[in-house]
């Protein structure tokens, strides 16, 4: 009866934080605030996972290794896709999305959602459907060559899909290796350069032509 109350209140906080960075998500949008150059997402990215599964049930709790690809679309929103298995034999494959919300310095702060396929594994408890959503929020600071290390925590539940519906929560130290290369910025051509080039070219002529004479 303690654990279950325990998980309820987790499932109720882990509710309330998405919300909160729903609520965030909805104002940048709203308000058409830019984001850092930092945020472009114009490079793709291959995460590494260790950490805990079912990490708030003492006797479930499992070793975790986890791996997930970002596509440079560009934007903030990104499609990504993963998997994780734990020492327990859980294994969750999974494809959605991922949202660049904020970067002061060089932390930075993604969220993720992602619908998948759930295999429970030898004692951990199933959960309830054999689809489950992935519901994540990391924090990552930036290293040089375009790397990050961070701290991920995600809820993962089956929405209502099953009968019954514990979930559980990961929590996850994550390292980041860029891949691919940013594309080049064209730089602008300043306003008025075609004239000066144009000048130059008349200097030229007329320099040529009074050679000639």
């Amino acid at each position: 009866m303690r654990s279950s109350g325990r998980r309820s209140r987790v499932m109720r906080l882990s509710a309330f934080a998405l919300g909160g960075l729903l609520v965030v998500v909805a104002g940048v949008a709203a308000a058409e605030v830019p984001l850092p150059e930092g945020l472009s997402g114009d490079r793709s990215g291959l995460t590494t996972a260790i950490g805990a599964f079912d990490a708030t049930e003492r006797g479930q709790r499992a070793f975790e290794l986890g791996v997930a690809y970002r596509w440079p679309v560009g934007g903030w929103i990104h499609p990504i896709a993963g998997a994780m298995a734990t020492s327990e034999g859980v294994a969750h494959v999974y494809a959605g999305f991922s949202l660049d919300l904020l970067e002061v310095r060089r932390v930075a702060l993604r969220a993720s959602f992602a619908p998948g396929y759930y295999r429970p594994g030898r004692r951990v408890r199933g959960l309830g459907h054999p689809i489950e959503f992935r519901s994540a929020v990391e924090v990552r600071l930036r290293l040089a060559g375009g790397r990050s290390i961070g701290i991920e925590y995600y809820h993962i539940s089956n929405g209502g899909l099953g009968s019954s519906n514990p979930g559980a929560e990961s929590v996850s130290l994550t390292l980041t290796f860029p891949l691919g290369h940013r594309p080049r910025e064209r730089r602008p051509r300043p306003i008025g350069e075609p004239d000066r080039i144009r000048a130059r070219n008349a200097a030229g002529e007329s320099a040529t032509s009074g050679r000639s004479e």
